[in-house]
């Protein structure tokens, strides 16, 4: 399990590329006037301060959060807790849940789920990115020579194909479910799904 966020500090520069990449692709998916929830958020929301000016509120749960976070325009809330276990909202709460390169970390990947099923209003959708177990010999290739975060990479539970993620989506109860490569090298998935 990811005990706390990943920090700036121990990114490398393509780490921050390649994050660059997937907030971008999941933001430009993010309608206006939405209530997100950002799953395993980071420290500092990134995902959720580049989309505050489009949606209505944004809350970001993590392990580790920066409590005195402020957001430009007030709209984003930093909750702490784990995010694979029973999260702290109600039921229906949110028009879009994200959870960006979080599931491969997580003890109990189908538990985040169903919450994340939970907490998602009727036709809310789920966005979620993962690297795909094809990617699994670039990644760790990758860390040892330091060009990404070894920490990160050495955190991973499990990975994902295509077919595997949409089956345990299904499994779980969402529907619409799309999975497709992107970014660099198919260096990561997103999938996509509805309540």
């Amino acid at each position: 399990m990811k005990t706390e966020s990943f920090g700036q500090g121990s990114r490398s520069v393509l780490d921050m590329v390649i994050m660059k990449i997937r907030f971008n692709k999941i933001a430009s998916l993010i309608p206006k006037g939405l209530e997100v929830l950002d799953i395993g958020c980071g420290y500092n929301a990134e995902l959720l301060t580049t989309v505050e000016g489009k949606i209505k509120t944004g809350v970001g749960i993590d392990m580790s959060v920066n409590t005195k976070f402020k957001s430009s325009l007030s709209k984003i809330k930093l909750v702490e807790g784990r995010v694979d276990e029973k999260l702290p909202f109600k039921d229906n709460s949110f028009d879009s849940v994200s959870a960006l390169a979080i599931i491969e970390h997580v003890e109990k990947p189908k538990m985040m789920l169903t919450e994340i099923l939970r907490v998602l209003k009727p036709g809310g959708v789920v966005l979620l990115t993962t690297p795909p177990l094809i990617s699994k010999p670039i990644l760790e290739f990758m860390a040892r020579l330091g060009i990404i975060s070894r920490a990160e990479i050495a955190d991973h539970k499990r990975y994902y194909t295509k077919k595997g993620l949409s089956v345990i989506m299904k499994k779980i109860g969402f529907s619409n479910i799309s999975i497709k490569y992107f970014g660099i090298f198919w260096l990561n998935l997103i999938g996509t799904g509805n309540k």
